[in-house]
């Protein structure tokens, strides 16, 4: 009953070719706000007849909010709410390119996106890839604020906040005295 090693090579190598493999960039992709970003995704199959969908979700802490999923037997759309008219694929799905391009860029674009094929015939392997987006935006005027007396020798606390701005904008304060020269320590 035990499997001659020539078969069980051929097996392996058999379930290996068959398996899917998607695949997306590791690094951080970045876009600025009313631009467009091509969120890059390819598939590997040995199968040729392409049945099932390509899907891409938007990840969120709790859910995941549909994207884009498309139909290979129909080659029919459907689009998450908040992506009709701005997101489609990109290259030839077909072709094992399963990237999408958004277009008009938002802060809410900002997040992690998830592509997915499935194929009917085959139905091993991963078939699931992520990729990030940081969509960039300058940051707007900070709003600055002094709490307490602004008198010599009174503690007061200053802060400042800019309503937007992606990364979010740090703020780097420095103290001087009244010759103008910098403390050293902690302002």
């Amino acid at each position: 009953s035990r499997i001659p090693p020539l078969l069980s090579f051929l097996i392996t190598v058999w379930v290996t070719v068959t398996a899917i493999s998607v695949e997306t960039p590791p690094e951080v992709l970045r876009a600025a706000r009313g631009r467009s970003v091509t969120l890059p995704c390819t598939y590997r199959t040995s199968v040729l007849e392409r049945k099932g969908f390509i899907q891409w979700d938007k990840l969120l802490w709790s859910h995941s909010e549909r994207v884009l999923a498309w139909t290979f037997s129909t080659k029919d759309y459907n689009y998450g709410k908040l992506y009709e008219n701005r997101v489609n694929l990109s290259g030839n799905a077909e072709e094992s390119d399963a990237s999408i391009i958004i277009n008009q860029l938002t802060m809410d674009d900002n997040g992690t996106y998830e592509c997915s094929v499935s194929l009917l015939n085959d139905l091993d392997g991963i078939s699931k890839a992520r990729v990030r987006l940081l969509v960039l935006v300058p940051p707007s005027k900070p709003d600055c604020s002094i709490l307490g007396d602004t008198v010599i020798g009174n503690d007061i606390q200053l802060t400042c906040q800019s309503k937007e701005g992606s990364p979010a904008p740090q703020y780097r304060w420095q103290s001087f005295n009244l010759q103008n020269q910098e403390r050293k320590g902690p302002p």
